[in-house]
Parts: C-alpha cells; sequence; structure tokens
C-alpha cells in the first residue's frame, strides 16, 4: 500500500490517504450515493473489507456467469 493508491470496488473506492502509526486514513467514495467519508484503519480492518469486497465480486461475477448461460440456452439437465 502506498500514499495515494486508489482501490476501486463494486459501488465506489477508496483512497490511501495517509498512513499514521501503522494506520491508513483512507477516503471512501460511494458511487452509488455520490459521498464521501473519512475513516482510520487497521490493518485488519482494511483487510477484512478487501475480503468482503472480493467475495462480493466473486458472486457478482458468477450472477453473470449463470445469467450468460441462461441466456445463451445452456442447460445441465439432461434431456
Amino acid at each position: 500500500m502506498s500514499l495515494g493508491e486508489i482501490i476501486a470496488f463494486r459501488n465506489g473506492s477508496y483512497e490511501i490517504r495517509a498512513i499514521v502509526d501503522g494506520r491508513y486514513v483512507v477516503r471512501i467514495r460511494n458511487r452509488q450515493r455520490n459521498t464521501e467519508r473519512y475513516k482510520v484503519w487497521t490493518p485488519e480492518e482494511r483487510d477484512q473489507f478487501d475480503r468482503e469486497q472480493n467475495r462480493q465480486r466473486d458472486l457478482d461475477e458468477r450472477a453473470r456467469e449463470l445469467y450468460e448461460r441462461h441466456l445463451s440456452g445452456e442447460t445441465y439437465a439432461r434431456p
């Protein structure tokens, strides 16, 4: 992690604004609500947030795959 780094997630992004005593000061932008807020995260809180966002991204990707298969007529059932 470096200062100024912007990490995108599902509905927005966060930017590392400062690192103080091993904690991250981040600016979180939410694109849906068009809001910004600042938070102080420990490395564990940041890792947990990233894990939750990665999980949500994986679920969204899986849903897209299933939708595309449904549209193409692909099925797992035998005739």
